[in-house]
């Protein structure tokens, strides 16, 4: 057996909201069900559809790790995937994510961005607006693709809550959960999920790129989000519920 096939049958990666140990295949076979699984009730996705992927500052790893996921699973529906990066990620250099990103079916497109972003929660805003404009005005009326995690989600949502909790804030998040005018095939993996296929994928270097300022104020809960996931990440899940919930009463 070959030495690449044999590291790809070792369990690297203890996921601890189910205990189960994988190895990079089976992590990519469980991303690949939750990515299919988003677009379950969606009627105009279709064989031939072209999908749409916008890749926000400080989200690029997420980003490449969706496109790639996205290419797997589309050239088995005879589909392409279209998708804009920021600027920033045309100074990569490395051969492993240039193979990685350049498939037949995936078409990638850049952007210029930059400017300050203070909270992962006005990053999400700011990504659902300039995702759906910049999808839409190459002519996809599909909903757009977004790489936000369930982590992203909960945390975005908290930070939210605590700092500027408003009704219109409220719609962003209910769009964002109902699949209404963006998609988010992360919405129920979590961010260590995520990390962990970056890792396995040898993309490391796509987690210092393009970063998004942070406020001061909302270090504490991303913290707070960042130990709740390792220590009990079974919380993560059930979290995502009470947040429909809410949104459900509040708007």
């Amino acid at each position: 057996m070959p030495v690449t096939a044999l590291k790809e049958s070792v369990p690297f990666y203890l996921r601890r909201a189910s205990g189960e140990r994988l190895c990079p295949k089976c992590l990519e076979k469980s991303l690949i069900k939750h990515v299919k699984h988003s677009f379950r009730g969606l009627r105009d996705i279709k064989p031939g559809s072209t999908l749409c992927v916008f890749v926000p500052p400080g989200k690029v790893g997420e980003g490449a790790s969706l496109n790639i996921l996205l290419s797997i699973i589309e050239r088995n529906y005879g589909s392409y995937v279209t998708s804009f990066f920021p600027s920033c990620v045309k100074e990569l250099s490395g051969k492993r994510v240039i193979d990685l990103l350049n498939r037949d079916n995936l078409q990638i497109s850049f952007y210029e961005g930059g400017h300050y972003i203070p909270s992962l929660f006005d990053l999400i805003n700011h990504s659902t607006r300039e995702g759906i404009k910049n999808c839409r005005n190459i002519g996809i009326k599909l909903p757009t693709l977004l790489p936000f995690t369930l982590t992203d989600i909960i945390e975005a949502f908290l930070e939210f809550m605590i700092f500027q909790g408003n009704n219109e804030g409220l719609k962003v998040f209910n769009d964002l959960i109902n699949n209404s005018i963006v998609l988010l095939p992360f919405k129920e993996v979590t961010r260590s999920d995520v990390l962990a296929y970056i890792y396995s994928k040898e993309l490391m270097k796509l987690l210092n790129s393009c970063p998004f300022v942070a406020g001061k104020g909302v270090r504490m809960v991303s913290d707070s989000i960042a130990e709740l996931e390792i220590k009990h990440s079974e919380l993560i899940y059930s979290t995502l519920k009470s947040l429909k919930y809410l949104i459900k009463v509040k708007g």
